[in-house]
Parts: C-alpha cells; structure tokens; sequence
C-alpha cells in the first residue's frame, strides 16, 4: 500500500511539474501589450509566458529564417507575404478561437487583398496621414488648410509653409509611397528609375525629414515647432485635439498598418498560442493593451463601448476607404529605395 501511494505522490508531483514548466515563447514588438495582461493570462493557465520584444520588423524576420523557437509572434502587413511564401508561419484554424467573432470584418478584408488572411489575427492596428496645427499654419498658408498631401508636397504650399515647420517621416517607404499617392502613382508597379526620381524630388527645401527617433518629432509638435507633418497616428491619439492639433486622412488616401498574431511553423506549443490569441481579442483586455500601444485593437469597434477606451480609437467609414495597405517590393524596387534615400535620412533635422 506505501509503495502505491509513494507512486502515486511521485506520479502527481511529476505532472505537477511538467505542468509547470510550460511556457509559451512569445515576440513582439516593443511597448505593445500590457505586461499586467501577461500575467492575468499566466494566472488563468498557469503556465509561464516568455516575452521578448523587437524594434523592427527586420528582427523578427530574421528570428523566424533563423529557426528560433517561438509560439506566438507579431508580423506587420507588409512582411506577411514573404512570411507566408517562406513557410515560415502556420495557417490559422479560426476553429480554435471562440472570439474570432470579435475581429473587425474591415481588417480582415484588407489583409485580404494581400492573400495572408488565413495565416493571422489583427492585433493592433493605426495609420499614416497629415497632422497640421491650423493656428500656426493658415496664417502662413494664407487660409483654411486643405485635406490634401499638397501641404508637403506642392513646391508653392511647402514654401509657404516653411516658417512654422514641416516635416515628412523618416520612413523610405511609407514616404515616398504617400508622395505617389498623391501624384496618381503606386510605388508598388514603378520601377527603379521612377523610384529614384521621386525620392530625388522627395524634399522641398521648406520640407524636412522627422527625427529618425519619432518621438522627438511628437515633442516637435507639441512645442509648436511643426506645423504641418506626415505621422503615425498612434502617439497622437488622445489629447491632440484638445492641444489644438489636427489629424486627417488626406484626400488623395492615407496608408493603414495592421500587426498580426501569427504561429510559427515550429511552434512547441501552438495550444496554448491559440488560448492566447484568443485572451487578447477579449475586449478588456485589447483596451487594456490599446492604453499601452496608442494603437487601435484589431476587434470590433461596437466592442469597445464602456470600457474606458481611450480617445480617438475611432476612425470614420469614410477614412477607412481611403487607406491602403503598403505595397510588396520586389528586391530590385527595395534596393533603389534604399539606395536614393537621403544619406542624412538619419539624422535629426
């Protein structure tokens, strides 16, 4: 009877700790979750998460060819098809997450268009547009400002506006993108000739680049000393209006970035990647998160009614149909990108 007992003690102290020494790997990017949201999850499952954290998405890209054991990780929209083609993440079985109902159909629909749907669950997602200080800038501009990416790009209105600051973001793609928007054009069917041209035409002598640091240029901003600037809208969320500043997206189209949860193919435990994917699209906990990221949560709008959202989490029907995602590059159009950027393209202005 001891000798049962004995192995039976030995038997539950071994799944005990099996148990224990479960841990979920996970990669994202840096400041984009709650670490309070970590550990309520720890809780729940009793099990330990890994978190490490990237500052670009060159980073994570490399992990993945390197064959790094991960479970959970956090792809931006532009890296996916590469990702996808590579073999490099798993499809997603929406089966297995009772909350996929909670994700923004629009989301879904854009990540679409790229045929990397399947693979991943939006996460966080914002935009590039046009922040301008209207007080500092219609004394200068002569008038209303317009709704157009003509303010940056338009040799008459940048001159007009260089005595109170302007600036395009330190960004190649996003950058020259926006400025082939605004010319008709689609960075994504030019060639490297084209290419170079309009990152040589780029800055007009009023126009400058942001801080490579984009904080910086939100301090810029905020003491008055831009009036007018290409953004990520993230950091100014909440507040801006209030400091008299403000954000569109321009007529011509603005860009959306949507960051994804994805499992990677050599996942060790893709169980419990799918319970976290499904603890993040609960609507507490992507607010939650949404306060951390300055980011807006990839699940439905109607779900963050009464959670204390922060402000601005809300962008119009009519905004939305004016962003787009970047476009893939193929090797040739990235290296004429690079090539032409602005060698001071990281330094601050």
């Amino acid at each position: 009877m001891k000798h049962w007992l004995l192995a039976a003690a030995w038997l539950l102290c071994g799944m005990s700790l099996a148990h224990a020494e479960e841990v979920l790997r996970v990669y994202n990017w840096d400041a984009y979750m709650d670490p309070a949201v970590i550990e309520a999850f720890e809780r729940s499952r009793g099990v330990k998460v890994d978190y490490r954290t990237f500052t670009n998405a060159t980073s994570l890209q490399d992990a993945l060819q390197r064959g790094e054991s991960l479970d959970l990780v956090f792809p931006a929209d532009h890296q996916l098809r590469s990702l996808v083609r590579a073999g490099l993440i798993a499809p997603l079985d929406a089966s297995r997450l009772k909350n996929r109902g909670n994700l923004d159909p629009y989301l879904l629909q854009m990540l679409a268009t790229s045929g990397t749907e399947g693979h991943v669950a939006p996460y966080m997602w914002g935009t590039v547009g046009l922040m301008t200080n209207p007080a500092l800038a219609e004394p200068h501009y002569g008038g209303s400002l317009p709704n157009s990416w003509s303010l940056l790009f338009d040799r008459e209105a940048s001159d007009k506006l260089s005595a109170c600051g302007t600036a395009i973001l330190n960004a190649e793609q996003e950058a020259v993108s926006l400025k082939m928007t605004y010319k008709g054009m689609r960075l994504g069917t030019s060639g490297a000739r084209r290419i170079r041209a309009e990152v040589a035409g780029l800055l007009n002598p009023g126009v400058r680049l942001s801080p490579a640091d984009y904080t910086q240029l939100i301090r810029q901003i905020a003491n008055g000393e831009v009036c007018v600037a290409m953004v990520w809208d993230a950091l100014l969320r909440g507040g801006a209006e209030q400091r008299g500043l403000h954000f569109s997206i321009p007529q011509e189209g603005g860009l959306i970035f949507i960051d994804s949860m994805a499992i990677p193919t050599n996942a060790q435990q893709p169980q419990l990647a799918y319970a976290f994917i499904d603890f993040l699209l609960e609507p507490a906990n992507a607010v939650r998160n949404a306060r951390v990221s300055h980011a807006i949560p990839g699940i439905r709008e109607a779900l963050l009614t009464g959670l204390d959202a922060p402000a601005g989490l809300s962008i119009s029907r009519e905004e939305r149909r004016r962003l787009y995602l970047l476009d893939p590059l193929t090797e040739k159009q990235r290296k004429a990108l690079h090539e032409a950027w602005p060698p001071h393209a990281t330094n601050s202005p």
